[in-house]
């Protein structure tokens, strides 16, 4: 499953550097919701913690890349 995942977040980079930011955008918040919805998956590799940090870290991430790219200053 996680190889699966991180597949698809492979593929939305590349489309997101090449069409359009906001596909890289969304993954980043696709990628916080993954690893929070992996925290209650039975064979989550990663430590308890990791599934908030991740939705924290990414979200932020998403709405900065998002905000500036709505702004026109990328």
């Amino acid at each position: 499953m996680h190889i699966g995942a991180a597949s698809f977040f492979i593929i939305l980079a590349v489309v997101g550097a090449r069409v359009s930011l906001l596909f890289a955008a969304a993954g980043l918040a696709l990628h916080g919701l993954f690893d929070w919805a992996a925290d209650i998956m039975l064979a989550d590799p990663s430590p308890d913690w990791w599934g908030q940090f991740c939705v924290g870290v990414d979200f932020v991430a998403a709405a900065y890349l998002a905000i500036k790219l709505w702004r026109k200053q990328i």
